[in-house]
């Protein structure tokens, strides 16, 4: 069974990606036109919301690497702030609908200096968007 399940979780994957492409090509060609602000706001919030759920694919196939013991981490340098921003950014519709405002502040003494990283910036978000729906809840 799990060696049957490891390969449906392959081939739904493989097979969502491709529509999935699709629409992230096409935020990405509507955001290159001259759109109002609000909604380019919501262009890229579903452009986050794609890229996420390109994540969350990749850990669909994470989970089948797991089965096999082959999972990797993708350590990399980013921003803190780009991250907790996104996060934010994809989960802010559903706060505004029930009224609850999001916001984050850094030290002050940061100031605007962006606060590399070196550790997976996915995988952080994926906790962030995770506990920030749970808050909303």
């Amino acid at each position: 069974i799990d060696r049957f399940q490891t390969s449906l979780i392959r081939v739904v994957s493989h097979d969502v990606r491709t529509p999935l492409g699709g629409i992230v090509y096409s935020l990405e060609t509507a955001l290159e036109y001259d759109v109002e602000r609000n909604a380019r706001k919501e262009l890229e919030a579903a452009q986050e919301s794609t890229n996420y759920l390109a994540f969350l694919l990749q850990d669909l196939s994470d989970y089948c690497q797991l089965q096999s013991l082959t999972i990797r981490i993708q350590k990399s340098h980013f921003d803190l702030q780009e991250v907790i921003r996104k996060s934010i950014m994809m989960v802010d519709a559903k706060a505004i609908g029930k009224d609850i405002r999001i916001d984050f502040d850094i030290d002050p003494a940061l100031g605007e200096a962006s606060i590399p990283m070196n550790n997976d910036p996915m995988r952080l978000q994926q906790i962030l968007v995770n506990l920030l729906t749970n808050a909303i809840k």
